[in-house]
């Protein structure tokens, strides 16, 4: 008689398990690990003014003439390779130059340098790296544990694929336009019954022209706008840590910033499906760059 199929034990399945050092080598270039190991941030910086030309290290787009909404929509929509830099929270780590960037919170590394690399974007998926990529773990480690000598900053620049963004920033220093227009405002939460009132200082940035003083912060104000449209706005304060944008309004261009500190473990725990960009606007984004001049070829 047949043995039947409902008594038949079943087959063990088959699993393949990846070898060890695998494992370990995807894991020392994954973003998302490296962000809680090291407690650092991955940003890219982006231009949003003309005052410095950085077209030359991509030959494959002319980033002089394209306008703030065309960057944002590559980086957020088209996810091209790109170079980065860490910044850990209390140290002189330092960044590419601009006052505007994205944190991102996901991706692969594909090499990773010290200091700057002079990598050269050949395609929207290739970078050229001088000497070829540097991805053993050592070169991970040095790149994000480096020491700094004297009191400058300075900045490392780490080769990504694939990045997934988790939001933008704009950085404050205090001897900045934008560091002399912002002040702190003390507010009063009440949280009901058993809660009490607790009392907070707000961050206030007026970010109003001034035009007796020459002060034009329109390019910048804009650029917050258009990050926002997009998902999650920061500020970057001195100590290179985030705080969260928690408004900005468009009629008094005042913008008002949580006192609580976005850590980088943060950027990982709150990246989940709730906060990424959905591919329907991730593909909008992407179809709107030709009828903008935009070629992603």
């Amino acid at each position: 008689m047949n043995e039947s199929i409902l008594t038949r034990t079943p087959e063990k399945p088959i699993t393949i398990e990846k070898p060890l050092d695998s494992i370990e080598k995807e894991k020392h270039l994954d973003v998302s690990s490296l962000i809680k190991e090291k407690n650092c941030y991955f940003i890219h910086t982006i231009q949003v003014t003309k005052d410095i030309n950085v077209s030359i290290n991509n030959k494959s787009l002319d980033t002089q003439k394209l306008s703030t909404e065309n960057k944002l929509d590559i980086l957020y929509g088209a996810n091209p390779t790109i170079s980065a830099s860490t910044l850990r929270p209390h140290t002189q780590d330092g960044h590419f130059f601009g006052q505007f960037g994205v944190v991102i919170a996901q991706g692969e590394i594909i090499s990773a340098g010290e200091s700057d690399e002079g990598t050269i974007a050949q395609s929207l998926t290739e970078r050229a790296i001088i000497g070829g990529p540097k991805n053993a773990k050592l070169d991970v480690d040095k790149a994000i544990d480096r020491e700094h000598v004297g009191k400058g900053r300075s900045y490392n620049e780490i080769v990504l694929k694939s990045p997934e963004m988790c939001g933008g920033f704009m950085k404050l220093s205090k001897d900045s336009y934008l560091g002399m227009a912002t002040s702190y405002e003390e507010e009063e939460i009440d949280y009901g019954s058993g809660g009490g009132i607790v009392k907070n200082k707000i961050g206030v940035i007026d970010m109003a022209n001034n035009k007796r003083e020459g002060i034009n912060f329109d390019a910048y104000f804009s650029t917050l706008v258009e990050m926002q449209k997009r998902g999650r706005v920061f500020i970057m304060d001195v100590n290179n840590e985030l705080h969260p944008i928690r408004k900005i309004d468009e009629k008094t261009r005042r913008v008002e910033f949580s006192p609580v500190v976005f850590s980088p473990s943060d950027v990982v725990e709150n990246y989940g499906e709730d906060y990424k960009t959905n591919n329907y606007l991730k593909q909008e984004m992407v179809d709107r760059l030709p009828s903008n001049g935009v070629s992603l070829q």
